[in-house]
């Protein structure tokens, strides 16, 4: 098993300028000297015995702190060798394994981590060996980025820690996963801004005036609740009468664009459709063919919401482009996703059971048993969306006529 030998030395000097280290006679006194742990994992017959010495304790009780995991993870049947991975050079190893393994993560969460990923190793945390690395070191790093990110970026960080450290342990580069009982500092969240009803249809006449496709993928992100992604992924024949399936997403990562399924269950779902909605994707149509009209290349993705060659739009263009409009109308900023916390405020305001809001913007729903009532929440949900959509809109018009016949002609 893992053994631990202690001692005690100085740099003082005899009379000839001999280092005396183990044998000053001063040793005895406290405060003068420090301790040195010497550790040896035998060897486990596939690798050869591991020794380290590490020295400059004060104390000894400071020297057995810091052999004692390595003692520990000896009589689990751990054998936790020296290793050369510090927290920054283990992560790159981290991610190409989360993105090619059996369960891999998606292109969006993957680039999450990565952007977190960086932010971990460019701390002083990063430069730590992964042998030497103890919860003291992580408290201090998530306490530095509660002083300097918001609440959500503090918690993303830690949920990255916590999947980095917990891959190590498995692989016995560390004494344990020391991210697991941090303390989380508090950080003041702010409230996401919102725009009221007026402002909104003052945002939707200034996307109309400079972006017909954008003003109609703003609508229906608001009386869908639909992100993004999703509504950047929505093809044509996911729409069916008052109906559309959520079944694939665009992400975006850095730049490079693929197309996904969404990362739970309960976001691949269906949406009831009230008459506004059905008013934007009639424009859509209607845009989109004369679009496709006049241009020299199509790709065919059927994609509802497009770029003029007919390729998907990038979802953080579309979002840029919303704060765009919305600083130059002196508006709130809250983006894309912003339509989709209104969404859920308007059908919370109708009097809207949660279980139906969950479903209906495709949050993880523990009281509802995914895939099995599908119809039966749709219909649930049709009220609603007309409830909702009266609240944004009094005038609600009567459904539209989403035939590419009727879209042509307008």
């Amino acid at each position: 098993m893992t053994t631990a030998h202690y001692s005690k030395r100085c740099g003082c000097r005899d009379d000839s300028g001999k280092q005396l280290g183990a044998k000053c006679p001063r040793l005895s006194r406290t405060g003068h000297g420090t301790w040195s742990v010497y550790l040896t994992v035998p060897s486990d017959g596939a690798e050869a015995s591991a020794r380290r010495r590490k020295g400059g304790f004060s104390t000894r009780g400071e020297a057995e702190a810091y052999a004692r995991p390595f003692v520990q993870a000896a009589l689990e049947g751990r054998r936790v060798a020296p290793v050369a991975h510090t927290l920054a050079t283990y992560l790159p190893v981290f991610l190409e394994r989360r993105g090619t393994g059996r369960k891999p993560l998606s292109p969006a969460t993957l680039g999450t981590y990565r952007v977190y990923a960086d932010v971990i190793a460019a701390h002083s945390v990063g430069k730590v060996r992964l042998d030497e690395l103890r919860r003291r070191h992580l408290q201090d790093f998530l306490d530095d980025m509660a002083r300097e990110k918001g609440a959500a970026t503090v918690d993303k960080i830690h949920t990255v820690l916590r999947a980095v450290l917990r891959a190590a342990y498995r692989e016995e580069l560390t004494t344990g996963n020391h991210a697991t009982d941090l303390h989380v500092p508090q950080v003041e969240t702010r409230e996401k801004a919102l725009l009221t009803v007026d402002q909104a249809q003052v945002l939707f006449a200034a996307l109309r005036a400079c972006s017909p496709m954008l003003h109609n993928m703003a609508e229906l992100a608001l009386h869908t609740g639909m992100r993004v992604g999703e509504l950047a992924g929505l093809r044509w024949g996911d729409v069916d009468g008052d109906v559309l399936t959520v079944s694939q997403t665009v992400v975006s990562v850095r730049g490079h664009l693929s197309i996904g399924t969404g990362k739970t269950a309960a976001a691949r779902r269906q949406v009831a459709l009230g008459p506004l909605a059905l008013g934007a994707l009639a424009r859509q149509r209607t845009h989109q063919a004369r679009i496709r009209l006049r241009s020299p290349i199509w790709e065919d993705n059927d994609l509802v919401f497009s770029q003029e060659d007919g390729s998907p739009v990038d979802p953080k263009y579309v979002t840029r482009r919303m704060i765009v409009v919305e600083k130059r109308e002196k508006l709130p900023l809250m983006g894309m996703h912003g339509w989709r916390h209104m969404h859920v405020t308007l059908l919370d305001q109708a009097g809207c059971p949660l279980p139906v809001i969950q479903q209906r913007v495709g949050h993880s729903a523990r009281n509802i048993t995914e895939g099995v009532y599908t119809h039966r929440q749709v219909d649930a949900q049709r009220p609603w969306a007309v409830a909702a959509e009266a609240l944004a809109d009094p005038d609600s018009t009567q459904p539209a006529d989403l035939s590419t016949q009727h879209a042509v002609g307008q």
